[in-house]
């Protein structure tokens, strides 16, 4: 048995304990404020690693190891999302024990091969839709009626605003509106659909972006009403209402793309008050400092990036005369070592900049932006693991430019944006993922 103390890192050790404690991808996905898509690569990882094929062997070995003393045994979860109907091995083992005997674990033996058996059919189902989706397209979302849903506008129409998800409560923050850059921040509550006013942010700012660290949303960077560029790093706790500054950039930006990946803010390219540029900045707020790393091989500001497992996706974006189709793929965990830590991935189908663009279950979205006419009114998929582009069903008006676009749980939100320099107050839901049971039958 490996030395799970050299095996493992202190985030993996984190993971380990919560499995053995019973909680769910998305439990520990909150408890670490990462993505429930990070928690599963992690949980690949640990399993590789301390050869273990299911939940329960890696609570055991957690118990064994003295991570979690005295751990009750851990029933396995399934994935967030899902349903499952357990066999009833208790009332089984009940009527062996009442005489049945052999029988009664023959019908066990027997289920157990019956699930197994729909595991490899659908196992095999998969593999194949995946050989399609080489050739073909990604499953067809147009065939599912009306997958953009319009929802309570926002108080304020605006644009260039930036957007994060913090427990299930959707933030709009800044931006620009009629008149002028705001420091107004609402959030949306989806279950009630009704906005609420919060503490507006220290520096009104338009052409941001925000991502969530440990709890918190940072802003860095933006645009004043002035049309300065700033560096300053504000901090919003939702849980506080309250608003603070960390370190400053190591240079003005805004226009840039912005992710939060493993506890750190990665910052991609912008606008600098005279040129766009091809900078790349990591922050960590463990000690509030900057870094900068490897640079983009091209200037662009208003690109759009998203995470797909271990890598962040950048696509599109404008160099000051064009709208770009490029699309190249950043691996942080490449940093630092002999191995590159960008590569090439498929362009896009036309050039465009100032779009919305997130992910769900390591599929890349991008929404609306600037570009060719009919860019404005469409969306896209991208697939990291193919390699490939597809175009959805567009959403039912002009979704505009320069708008924020956020993830929680299955679905897209699409915020604010412009059209003919004419702000928009639009909130719209997109339904990206369906969820497909397939039942166990005794």
């Amino acid at each position: 048995m490996p030395n799970i103390n050299e095996e493992l890192s202190e985030r993996e050790l984190e993971i380990l304990r919560l499995v053995a404690t019973g909680a769910s991808n998305k439990e520990i996905a909150s408890q670490l404020y990462i993505s429930a898509n990070t928690v599963k690569v992690h949980l690949r990882n640990i399993f590789a690693k301390i050869d273990a094929s299911s939940r329960t062997e890696a609570a055991m070995y957690a118990v064994n190891q003295g991570l979690v003393p005295g751990a009750a045994e851990v029933a396995e979860k399934p994935e967030d999302n899902s349903r499952i109907e357990e066999a009833p091995t208790e009332n089984l083992a009940l009527k062996g024990r009442r005489g049945v005997g052999g029988f009664t674990w023959s019908i066990f033996f027997l289920i157990v091969l019956l699930v197994l058996s729909m595991a490899a059919i659908a196992a095999f189902a998969l593999s194949r839709q995946s050989a399609a989706l080489q050739t073909q397209t990604l499953p067809d979302p147009t065939q599912v009626a009306s997958p953009w849903q319009p929802l309570e506008p926002m108080p304020v129409a605006r644009f260039g605003l930036a957007g994060a998800v913090y427990q299930e409560q959707i933030y709009a923050i800044g931006g620009e509106t009629t008149a002028g850059v705001t420091a107004a921040i609402d959030r949306y509550d989806p279950i009630t659909n009704s906005w609420h006013a919060q503490s507006p942010k220290l520096t009104p700012v338009a052409d941001v972006s925000a991502a969530i660290l440990e709890g918190k949303i940072y802003v860095p960077g933006g645009r004043s009403g002035s049309g300065q560029v700033t560096d300053v790093l504000e901090i919003y706790d939702p849980r506080q209402d309250h608003w603070s500054q960390g370190a400053a950039l190591p240079a003005p930006r805004s226009a840039y793309a912005l992710v939060s990946f493993e506890g750190r803010l990665y910052l991609f390219g912008g606008w600098d008050g005279r040129a766009f540029v091809n900078n790349v900045f990591v922050y960590n707020p463990r000690d509030d400092s900057w870094q900068e790393l490897q640079p983009m091989r091209t200037p662009r500001g208003f690109a759009g990036a998203a995470i797909s497992g271990r890598q962040i996706v950048l696509a599109g974006g404008y160099d000051g005369k064009k709208a770009l189709t490029n699309v190249d793929i950043f691996q942080p965990d490449l940093v630092g070592s002999s191995e590159p830590a960008w590569k090439k991935a498929a362009d896009l189908p036309g050039g465009r900049y100032a779009m919305g663009m997130t992910s769900v279950a390591d599929f890349v979205y991008l929404v609306g932006g600037n570009g060719k006419i009919e860019t404005n009114t469409s969306a896209l998929v991208f697939s990291p693991q193919i390699n490939l582009w597809q175009s959805l069903q567009p959403p039912p008006r002009t979704i505009g430019a320069h708008i924020a676009v956020v993830n929680l749980g299955s679905y897209l939100f699409s915020l604010g944006g412009v059209v003919r320099r004419v702000p928009l107050d639009t909130n719209y839901s997109y339904k990206a993922i369906y969820t497909v049971v397939l039942p166990i039958i005794p």
